[in-house]
């Protein structure tokens, strides 16, 4: 493997880490379909389906993948950068396995000395919590739910266990505190709690910190900052004026609804406002005939990427195809 491949691999596996990719459902009930099966069928429901939760949910996944392939392209065109946030990634996943596999030797060997404090339940509990947060996720995804409520449901576990995952930290960190006599009668249990409550307290932190706010702030210092990532959208952002190309409609409230499949959510799912007269421009995209306030499409075109925010159809392509054809 030549060393631009190797940088984009690990490019690529350092941007997944920091900004999770949302699997695509399986089709049916006879296991995961194929790749192609799965886009018509995830297309199809994009068509189908326009509800208001459903398209804030395939948004959001559209800005994940947007932000993973703009911070891919940032870490590839930046060694310095790819190797920090390398190192610091590899480092907290080594020192968390080792200091994983430490304490159930630690456990073993000390549970039975006598502490004031219940740290061998605690540590023994952590323990089975770990394997378990990895467990929940990958079941979550073998279930056999349509896509709107296996992402609704994946958003809960991750939350459920953020939550319980601080809870329990926290509760490590009272029964420590609390402890007056077990750094004499339990001092390697003691003082391995302490270590392993501290990692976990800044290990949590920033697991918090990057789940809410990393794809934002990509976002957000791609199109303040293009240049430290090496163009806006890995150079996917549209050409200047397609926005001008997209049919403007006038708001109607028979052209929306929330209950009827056949027609748009009324909403804008990229700013979450409503369609309304006299309110911003509505644009509505070919092909798909998604609807979205012109602003807020003419960001997205002209700083992340050329496709539509929700079915990811290229916009740029379609538009101009067209017009070439015109001119036939």
């Amino acid at each position: 493997m030549n060393t631009g491949a190797l940088r984009r691999m690990v490019s690529q596996r350092l941007a997944e880490s920091i900004i999770r990719p949302v699997a695509n459902s399986g089709g049916g009930s006879g296991g995961p379909a194929a790749p192609a099966q799965r886009q018509d069928s995830h297309n199809h429901l994009l068509r189908t389906n326009t509800n208001t939760e459903l398209n804030r949910q395939q948004f959001s996944q559209m800005q994940n993948a947007m932000a993973r392939a703009i911070l891919q392209r940032g870490f590839n065109t930046r060694l310095f950068f790819l190797l920090v946030v390398a190192m610091l990634v590899l480092g907290s996943y080594v020192l968390g396995y080792i200091l994983y596999v430490i304490g159930w030797f630690l456990w073993a060997n000390n549970h039975m000395l006598p502490c004031d404090q219940p740290l061998a339940s605690w540590l023994i509990g952590w323990l089975f919590f770990i394997p378990l947060t990895n467990l929940l996720p990958v079941m979550v995804e073998c279930t056999q739910l349509d896509d709107g409520r296996r992402f609704a449901t994946a958003l809960l576990f991750k939350v459920g266990i953020m939550i319980a995952r601080g809870g329990l930290i926290a509760l490590g960190f009272w029964l420590y505190w609390r402890s007056k006599t077990c750094a004499t009668t339990n001092d390697q249990l003691y003082h391995f709690v302490r270590m392993y409550v501290v990692f976990n307290i800044v290990l949590w932190v920033v697991k918090v910190l990057v789940e809410c706010v990393a794809t934002p702030f990509v976002l957000f210092m791609a199109q303040r900052h293009a240049a430290l990532f090496g163009g806006p959208g890995e150079h996917r952002a549209a050409r200047q004026g397609l926005i001008d190309n997209i049919e403007t409609i006038a708001y109607a409230s028979t052209l929306f609804s929330d209950t009827d499949p056949d027609k748009e959510s009324p909403e804008c799912c990229i700013c979450q406002g409503d369609f309304e007269e006299g309110g911003m421009r509505i644009k509505r995209v070919p092909c798909c005939s998604h609807h979205f306030h012109e602003q807020c499409l003419g960001n997205w075109l002209g700083s992340y990427g050329k496709t539509c925010p929700l079915c990811r159809m290229d916009l740029q392509k379609v538009i101009d195809g067209r017009s070439a054809a015109a001119t036939v």
